[in-house]
Order: C-alpha cells, then structure tokens, then sequence
C-alpha cells in the first residue's frame, strides 16, 4: 500500500468513475485500475462496486476511505510544514461534524457560503445524531472539525466561540401556557414534554434545567428530529425546548408560541472543535470563514432578533 495507491481510491470515489479519476490523475484507465486491484488484493477486501452510472465505495471501502483522507491531510499538513509543495492528487478537503439539528438551522449556512467562496476546496460534511457523536469524529481524526455547544473539556481538543444563542420553551396556540404573561418552572411540569435525546445540546440544557426545578414532566416522547418536535408540539399540548433559530419562521407567524419564563432566558455558547496542534491550510481557511461569517450575526441569536427579522441573516 502507498499513497499513490490512497490517493487514486479516493479520487475514483470523489469522481465516481475510473475514466475520469485517470484523467484528473493523468494516468491511462488500465494503470488506475491496476492501481486498486493491487490495493485490493493486498488488504483482501473488495473496495468500490463497479456499478452504472457510478462507482461507489463498498462497505470496506468506505471505512478505508475515511482512512485515507486521514492519512492525505496529515502528509499534506507536513509537506506545508517543511515548505514543500503539495502534490498532484485530489484537492483540498475539510471534514465537518455537527449535528442534524445544527446543520439544517445554524451551521449549514457558514458551509454553504465557503463552499460558494472556496470552490478550490471540498467539504465531507457529517450529520450526526448528537454532539458527542460529532465530537467523537475530531478526537478519532475521522473530522478535522465539529460544531458543538460550549463549554466543553476535551483533551487535546480546542475550541473557539462562534457566538450564543437562546433556548426557549415553545407552545402550540391552542396550549394553556400559551396566553400567560409570565411561566414559573414550575407550571410546565403538569404539560406533557418533548424532549431531545441524551447526548445533544438541548437534553444537556433541559436535563439541567429540571433538575433545578426538583423533577421533569412527564415525558411525551424523545426524538433529535426538530420538524418532528415541532410538529407535534403545534398539534397538541406538549411543550418543548428548543433552540430559537430552529423555529424562526414558526414565530414570526405565530404557529408556535415562545413562553416568556419569568427566570430569563437560556442561553447557550456555541462554537467549534479542532485537535489540538494540527491544522492543514484548508481547515486555516474554514476556520477563518466561519469567524468572519459569525460577525455578521446578532451578538446573541435571541427571541428579540428572531421577532425583529435580525435572524437568520440574508
């Protein structure tokens, strides 16, 4: 096995094809293909599914794949390190972990404007069902980075704050809650509760919450699908909290109501993760992306900016 090797699997899986992987790599089809019969042979696994109209990693191949992007970033980051030029291969590429929540409401747009920005430069982007989920893929080096909320104690993990946002427990219209002026903790505890499941932002944020308060309410169902939540909150007499930029257009047209707790707001950090000491110019550039994108956003992503249409930025 030899990087060249690495490098033609991961450039037939980003092109689905071996034609065009051996064009971008300059190399005949035949000698790109005996590339990885030999790459095949040796590990004793079929890598990628020789299908019409692409070709895509086997089971196998995807676990080798995620290998290898690990393995090119690394040579990558030590070839910048010593001044020396990049090689001939696949470009640039940038893993990204968050969660499904966070992807659909808040991160997806600061991907989306660098892809727009950088089209020299890719992005593998992870959904994940929790945040230790996604912190998990940095620590393993299978993501160079991960949205997550803050803080958080990682070894050999730093973070940076991208900004906060508040949490607020919604209502459907038709809920008793919904016509208060002002809810004390405990009025929600006689309302059935959607809550997330353990391991995301906002089960750490209600599990903390109601242990303050002495118990939960009884729990309606747990699920980390926010249109879910939302739904079902809208439909009956549940309450939920949730993360207010995952229901700006539902407040601003009033399908659900934002209960004004009489203890304040709840209010979250939120940031990214990247391995301590290790950074290729690509994830420098990312970085730097989401940090000036983040300026432009309210200092806190609260109700407030959510009623007055300061979020989400156009």
């Amino acid at each position: 096995m030899d990087l060249r090797q690495l490098r033609a699997f991961c450039e037939i899986c980003a092109e689905g094809g071996f034609s065009a992987a051996a064009a971008k790599l300059h190399l005949t089809q035949s000698a790109l293909s005996h590339q990885i019969r030999l790459l095949e042979e040796e590990l004793g696994q079929e890598l990628v599914v020789r299908a019409k109209p692409k070709v895509y990693p086997t089971a196998a191949g995807r676990i080798l794949l995620e290998s290898s992007h690990v393995i090119l970033s690394e040579v990558a980051h030590v070839r910048a390190n010593f001044g020396m030029a990049s090689e001939p291969g696949p470009r640039p590429l940038v893993r990204v972990a968050a969660t499904n929540v966070g992807l659909c409401y808040l991160y997806g747009s600061l991907c989306e404007g660098f892809l727009r920005d950088r089209l020299d430069i890719d992005l593998t982007i992870f959904a994940t069902e929790s945040i230790e989920d996604a912190l998990q893929r940095v620590s393993r080096r299978f993501a160079d980075i991960a949205f997550t909320t803050l803080p958080m104690e990682i070894p050999n993990i730093d973070l940076v704050e991208l900004g906060t946002v508040e949490n607020i427990f919604i209502v459907g219209p038709a809920h008793p809650l919904a016509g208060r002026g002002a809810v004390e903790p405990k009025d929600l505890l006689a309302s059935p509760f959607v809550r997330f499941l353990p391991g995301s932002g906002m089960r750490f944020v209600s599990d903390k919450y109601f242990a303050e308060v002495g118990r939960y309410p009884p729990i309606l169902t747990e699920t980390n699908d926010a249109e879910l939540v939302k739904r079902l909150i809208s439909m009956g007499t549940a309450a939920a909290l949730i993360p207010v930029f995952a229901v700006a257009s539902e407040i601003r047209s009033r399908r659900l109501h934002a209960l004004n707790m009489r203890h304040g707001p709840l209010l979250q950090r939120f940031g990214f993760a990247v391995r301590s000491g290790t950074g290729s110019v690509a994830l420098e550039r990312f970085k730097a992306s989401c940090l000036k994108r983040t300026r432009k956003w309210p200092k806190t992503i609260s109700l407030e900016s959510v009623r007055s249409s300061r979020w989400p930025q156009p």
